[in-house]
């Protein structure tokens, strides 16, 4: 799935690129799990509460969800994939949007 966050002119904000997984990996939209595997936000947009959007929208779509994680294989690539669960996620979604107000 892709869910896309435009400005009020219509231009591209973010772009996120995710998969509902069942616990094998498998993709399931009755899975419990939401895998990110491509997010690119425009230079201007960072650290504006892209992210936090992104999460909220995708927890409303799939509200059974109960955790999701992302590999940031470009910049980390030694690194383990990184899990939140979701009371973790919408916790960090609404600090982050406080820090944008």
């Amino acid at each position: 799935m892709i869910e896309v966050i435009r400005d009020d002119k219509g231009n591209l904000k973010a772009v996120v690129e995710y998969y509902i997984v069942n616990q094998d990996g498998s993709m399931n939209d009755k899975g419990i799990y939401c895998w990110i595997n491509e997010c690119e936000i425009s230079p201007q947009y960072r650290n504006n509460g892209c992210i936090g959007k992104f999460v909220n929208i995708i927890t409303k779509k799939y509200p059974q969800l109960k955790a999701g994680y992302y590999h940031r294989l470009g910049k980390y690539p030694n690194r383990l994939p990184k899990m939140f669960t979701r009371n973790q996620w919408l916790r960090l979604t609404s600090e982050e949007k406080d820090e944008a107000d």
